[in-house]
């Protein structure tokens, strides 16, 4: 068994290896949305993108074809393409609790054609908010008669429980982009041929789709793989034994990080922490105990997604130690800081947001550029701490 595992990882490293080179031969490793930064921007790039392509009045000049695509690959009928409006971040009032229920809020993407609402709900990575799809539908029962609702989703997830409330009289469609918008965007590309800068637009979105859900760049590819998989029955089960030990090899992976966080932990002075599962890490001194913060690393969403960085409460229910202007000096440092219930000041790490076989190639192989990468943030962290500690009238800690 052995020896055909090995054959096999080399069989599929040199399918792998090939492709790599045709896509840097042609091009095709440039991303736009990429270069830009935008992998995981759900308004900026995702939903964006996604409602000009189905605006009947988008720039594509395809008129209602994109939109046409989607309604028929959901079974959508009755619905008036030609007078079809789309809008992005709609405003539906402020958040607020009324006689009907909870109203208000912002709808990702609404799709209106007189009394027909298609409403889609982007959550590619962030989580939900309290009653969301309640308040859409509490909206939508005043405008029209007839409301489609799609919960869009990288893996087409249900939504988790503070905004599963909504009525079951409204129509819940739970779709992903792993499947359900990578067909859409194929069937968009066909329609597309005579539209080279459409067509290439669309594809370039593929792509990043493909990345994004951790699939290979293209069907030619995913097919020579398999055929290499199940070429006899003993490399079928190499397979399955090389699925079977994918946990494992990631708490491999996983210790190694842990090792590495240990040795920047140790070089500044720092008590680390982990989680029982995933990458996530964190740091504390007797200062910032003192202050009821840590230093923390975590992911937002699973299969390391999301990975934002900031000060965390040590006890969520006390906050009366921690510094009043540690928020302040945080948002001065970093762009887009937040606040929530259990931390004071968090952002999400853009560079290293969203893990994948390159991280962790760059974990268990690399030249310790995510390391590099940890000591510097954590290093710039500990001097924004230790700037609100000095201020005048602070209470100073050893």
């Amino acid at each position: 068994m052995e020896h055909i595992i090995d054959q096999l990882l080399s069989d599929v490293e040199a399918v792998a290896r090939r492709h790599d080179e045709l896509c840097a031969a042609t091009g095709e490793l440039f991303n736009i949305f990429s270069v830009l930064g935008l992998e995981t921007a759900e308004v900026r790039t995702h939903s964006r993108l996604i409602a000009e392509l189905l605006d009947p009045k988008g720039s594509h000049g395809l008129a209602g074809a994109f939109l046409r695509l989607f309604l028929d690959q959901f079974g959508i009928k009755d619905f008036d393409i030609g007078n079809a409006t789309v809008e992005v971040e709609f405003y539906i009032g402020p958040k607020c609790e009324t006689a009907n229920g909870p109203e208000g809020g912002r709808i990702d993407i609404l799709i209106s054609a007189g009394d027909r609402l298609l409403i889609i709900e982007n959550k590619i990575y962030a989580s939900d908010q309290k009653d969301q799809l309640l308040r859409y539908y509490n909206y939508a029962r005043k405008r029209g008669t007839m409301t489609w609702l799609f919960y869009l989703t990288r893996d087409g997830d249900e939504p988790s429980s503070p905004s599963d409330g909504y009525p079951q009289k409204m129509t819940l469609t739970c779709i992903s982009y792993k499947t359900d918008m990578l067909k859409w965007l194929e069937a968009c590309k066909k329609e597309a041929v005579a539209f080279p800068l459409v067509r290439e637009t669309i594809s370039q979105y593929v792509n990043l789709i493909r990345a994004l859900t951790n699939q290979n760049r293209s069907n030619k590819m995913n097919n020579e793989i398999v055929d290499a998989i199940v070429k006899d029955p003993d490399r079928l089960s190499a397979f399955f034994a090389l699925t079977n030990a994918s946990d494992s090899v990631l708490r491999k992976i996983y210790e190694k990080l842990k090792s590495d966080v240990k040795e920047i932990a140790a070089k500044l002075e720092l008590e680390p922490g982990f989680s029982d599962i995933g990458g996530d890490f964190s740091f504390v001194n007797k200062s910032m105990k003192e202050c009821g913060v840590q230093i923390a690393f975590e992911f937002e969403s699973p299969n390391n997604r999301n990975l934002f960085f900031g000060f965390k409460y040590l006890d969520s229910k006390i906050k009366d130690k921690t510094p009043p202007d540690l928020r302040t000096r945080f948002g001065e440092a970093y762009d887009g800081s937040a606040v929530s219930d259990w931390w004071p000041c968090w952002a999400y790490w853009r560079e290293w947001r969203n893990w994948n076989e390159k991280t962790y190639m760059e974990i268990y192989f690399g030249k310790g550029t995510l390391k590099n990468a940890i000591e510097e943030r954590l290093n710039q962290m500990l001097k924004v701490f230790e700037s609100v500690q000095r201020q005048p009238g602070s209470t100073p800690h050893s």
